[in-house]
């Protein structure tokens, strides 16, 4: 029993120490792109996109939203509140209504920070484009999102527009 103590928790200290080396030789910095095709018109895009509000309805993973700075009657800086006790402050830096929208991270309790682009073309189907310059600062996230995939983020917001334009 000793011997399988042993080697159990050997298997779990390896296992910590090359997720630790992962995460310390990984870049910091990563820029990526996703293009698909959302059987919706760039508008309904552009609604999803803008609708700060929906957020914790779109995406489980925020519990609520709180709007930190408004331009006219629309957020231009909020804070995304976490299931898991965590925050992200995002900040509207650019957008061409129905065309591109530029978010800046400002702030996370993760250790992420960066600028998410996302452009739209078409008419009754929209073509979206999602590009992601972000830095991490965070050794274990570096690790998670490089065994993960570094383009983890832009797969998964793909997902989330095309199900919430639906």
């Amino acid at each position: 029993m000793r011997k399988l103590f042993a080697y159990i928790l050997g298997t779990v200290m390896s296992i910590m120490v090359v997720f630790f080396v992962v995460g310390l030789v990984a870049p910091k910095e990563y820029t990526g792109s996703k293009t698909a095709q959302i059987s919706a018109p760039p508008s309904r895009v552009w609604a999803v996109l803008t609708d700060i509000d929906s957020l914790p309805k779109n995406r489980p993973e925020i519990a609520r939203v709180e709007v930190l700075e408004k331009d006219g009657p629309r957020a231009k800086k909020w804070i995304e509140h976490t299931d898991m006790d965590g925050f992200i402050v995002f900040e509207r830096v650019e957008e061409i209504q129905n065309k591109k929208l530029v978010l800046k991270m400002v702030e996370s309790s993760f250790g992420m920070t960066g600028t998410w682009t996302y452009e739209l073309s078409g008419n009754e189907m929209t073509q979206v484009t999602v590009k992601e310059n972000s830095q991490i600062a965070s050794v274990p996230l570096r690790a998670a999102m490089t065994l993960m995939g570094r383009d983890a983020n832009l797969k998964k917001e793909i997902q989330i527009i095309n199900k919430a334009a639906q």
